[in-house]
């Protein structure tokens, strides 16, 4: 008989007798127990400590091409097209908030000008970053991509130099990918 054969037969002793209560046998099926449950613990941090890793090498990748554009038009061809690979996601979007004709225009898909005030709608008046499982409906800053967007992930740009307000949006069509 093997150690492990051992372990799985926890004796049980004295069944027969009503008066005497079996210490033993009990405390080897606690201590079994919480064998199994700090297994599991431990295969939960370590998956979480694989999935951190993951992102964190991701968003290394994702900033060092942005820092190699050149230009306004090539960073917003890494953000709208290479991000979205790199960040394992279905669709990243920009929008900025004013007037249509009020912002310079990039010919780059990915790239929206949106109302004023949508920004502190969608997220709330101060709030930086946002997850949503279920997003609203977003057709205004994922445009054609909408329909297929499931979860969301929404990141305040910050206002500098007269810039307006700006959204940097992550999509999945998985829902539940990004959660608060």
């Amino acid at each position: 008989m093997s150690m492990s054969d051992d372990q799985d037969q926890i004796p049980e002793r004295f069944q027969d007798d009503d008066e005497i209560i079996d210490f033993q046998a009990r405390l080897l099926k606690r201590i079994k127990f919480d064998i199994t449950m700090l297994e599991m613990q431990k295969a939960d941090l370590l998956d979480n400590a694989r999935n951190n890793m993951n992102v964190t090498e991701r968003t290394h990748l994702a900033v060092l091409r942005l820092m190699e554009a050149k230009g306004l038009g090539q960073l917003l061809e890494v953000v709208t097209g290479e991000w979205p690979e790199i960040m394992d996601v279905d669709v990243v979007s920009i929008s900025m908030e004013g007037a249509e004709n009020a912002l310079p225009r990039e010919a780059t898909k990915g790239v929206f000008v949106i109302p004023p005030g949508t920004i502190d709608q969608m997220m709330g008046e101060g709030v930086n970053a946002a997850l949503f499982p279920e997003p609203m409906a977003r057709d205004m800053i994922y445009g054609p991509a909408a329909p297929m967007v499931q979860s969301d992930a929404l990141v305040r740009l910050t206002q500098t130099g007269g810039a307006p307000a700006g959204l940097l949006a992550f999509g999945s069509g998985q829902a539940g990918a990004f959660q608060p």
